[in-house]
């Protein structure tokens, strides 16, 4: 009698046992990775667990892993859900402009797909089990993405797999400062569009100069010409850093700019008009601060510029009335709003 009872102690407590290692086996459970400035997994959870009622790690069996990042002036996050051995791995893409506002539809996201899989298994006749699968169809029938994950990191299998950044157009309007392109420092204006991607953006840049006097002979004689200066740029930029979920942004710049450099006669009978070709090589290099909760950002920037063709300007009856330096220094201030 006492063997028997205790036989059926031990098959109790191993029973027991089992039913308690798959219950964990079977737990929900949330990962978090994303900027300091928006480390929220114990609020996400908190908001999860009181719209299902329940702790995640007594609900269906499922892994929700979540990556957020700022694309300026957004904040993006992709929450990858994966169940058991028979459910595939699915993907979301969700934005909002606040992390406050990003936590709450991950919140009601995953409350949602928690609800879902409920009634799933609600519906299911008991008699109804799913089918044991093979280690061999597991890895024919698993989605690229899982395999990914499966192969290295799952946070770095699931970016991979992430869909491509979207291409953020933006204009721009700066404030010039000139030293060499024109007979004395210059003031300008210009204005610029770009298209950025995370890591490349293209920028194209007009910029129009103020006339300038350049006078020939003694002073308070008329005789000299009226100068102008009209620029056209292309460049491709990068930042040395990561320019994700930062509120300062680093950028280098390499490009050519052409244009015109033309001359009006002035303290002359006849007025003759004289130009030459703009061609110049320029490297930038900036920093942008991004005004919170806007798409707006303000930037300051240094250039120089290397001028290939360095024409002297002539007039008729007057001669040479200008020649560019062999080096220009510029400095820019400005701002750029983005489009989205």
């Amino acid at each position: 009698m006492a063997a028997r009872a205790l036989r059926f102690s031990v098959a109790l407590l191993s029973a027991t046992l089992t039913a308690s290692l798959a219950s964990a086996a079977r737990a929900s459970d949330l990962s978090w990775s994303g900027p300091a400035e928006c480390s929220e997994r114990e609020q996400l959870l908190f908001q999860i667990e009181r719209a299902i009622g329940a702790p995640l790690a007594q609900t269906a069996p499922f892994h929700f892993q979540v990556h957020v990042e700022r694309t300026s002036p957004d904040l993006r996050a992709r929450l990858l859900v994966r169940g058991d051995e028979a459910t595939s791995v699915k993907e979301r893409l969700l934005i909002a402009p606040d992390c406050s506002q990003l936590v709450d539809t991950l919140a009601i996201a995953i409350a949602l797909a928690i609800e879902a899989a409920r009634a799933e298994t609600e519906a299911l006749p008991s008699s109804v089990a799913p089918s044991p699968r093979t280690p061999g169809a597991d890895a024919a029938n698993e989605p690229e993405s899982s395999s990914a994950a499966a192969a290295g990191d799952p946070e770095q299998g699931s970016l991979e797999s992430a869909p491509s950044q979207p291409i953020v157009p933006r204009a721009s309007l700066w404030v010039m400062g000139d030293l060499g392109s024109l007979p004395a420092p210059a003031l300008g204006m210009a204005i610029g569009v770009e298209l950025g991607w995370p890591r490349v953006q293209l920028r194209a840049l007009g910029t129009l100069w103020v006339e300038q006097h350049a006078q020939l002979g003694s002073e308070g004689t008329a005789l000299g010409g009226d100068i102008n200066l009209a620029l056209g740029a292309l460049l491709a930029c990068t930042s040395p850093l990561s320019p994700s979920a930062r509120v300062l942004l680093l950028s280098v710049c390499g490009g050519g700019e052409a244009g015109r450099l033309s001359g009006t006669g002035t303290g002359v009978s006849e007025r003759r008009v004289g130009a030459t070709l703009w061609l110049a090589p320029r490297v930038d290099s900036g920093i942008f601060w991004q005004l919170p909760d806007t798409r707006l950002r303000i930037g300051a920037q240094l250039s120089l510029v290397v001028p290939l063709v360095r024409d002297e300007l002539v007039l008729d009856q007057l001669g040479v009335v200008h020649q560019p330096a062999s080096l220009v220094g510029r400095a820019a201030f400005g701002a750029d709003v983005a489009f989205e």
